[in-house]
């Protein structure tokens, strides 16, 4: 896709999205971590049924720029004893590190303002949820444009397996039919997507 469309695109999103009310975002929101949960117990039983590793690290991402709120849902993935992690940037144009995040704990600051875990204990995950500006059924990302998240998963799916699900607003699907979308060469393909309504791109398993 050429910059200028996709820079158009990127910025009808943002205008999109600063539509949402905060009623909205909160019941969005909890839509999420509702389908998240459901797929979560779903895909832990499976684990244990076929005896596989259950050791795995869970990364989400502190809501800002008005994201969707996952962390109820991380809350719940630390109760059934599951490591979690979130994003830290450690410089301009690097991949993200992610530190251990526990429920409560303090936040600090980060390069960009961007809230961040205190804890400076450093996990690899094996599921990340990422954040996305605009999405599609197949499993295309649109972010805010800095590249961080391209550079970190294609860091980790060279360190090892990684599952990648994709977490946005409605309003941020991409319809492929009005056409003037494509993905560019260094764009990650994510493994799933969901949104309030449900999956777009199903993920059943959870296969670390």
């Amino acid at each position: 896709m050429l910059k200028n469309n996709a820079d158009q695109l990127r910025q009808r999103l943002l205008a999109s999205r600063k539509e949402i009310s905060g009623a909205q975002q909160q019941q969005q929101s909890l839509q999420i971590c509702l389908h998240l949960e459901d797929w979560l117990d779903q895909a832990v039983s499976q684990l244990r049924i076929n005896h596989a590793r259950t050791d795995l690290v869970f990364a989400a991402f502190w809501p800002l720029k008005g994201e969707p709120d996952l962390i109820p849902f991380m809350t719940k993935v630390h109760e059934k004893g599951f490591a979690t992690v979130l994003p830290v940037v450690v410089k301009r144009d690097a991949p993200l590190e992610f530190h251990q995040w526990l429920p409560g704990m303090e936040m600090v600051s980060g390069v960009f303002g961007v809230k961040e875990p205190s804890s400076k204990i450093v996990l690899r995950p094996n599921v990340v949820l990422v954040p996305t500006l605009g999405y599609t059924s197949h499993g295309d990302r649109m972010g805010y444009g800095g590249g961080y998240y391209d550079r970190t998963l294609a860091q980790l799916r060279e360190s090892g397996r990684l599952l990648t699900i994709g977490v946005g607003w409605l309003e941020g699907r991409i319809n492929l039919d009005h056409g003037g979308y494509q993905p560019e060469p260094h764009d990650i393909t994510l493994d799933g997507i969901l949104n309030a309504q449900g999956w777009l791109k199903p993920v059943t398993a959870i296969t670390t």
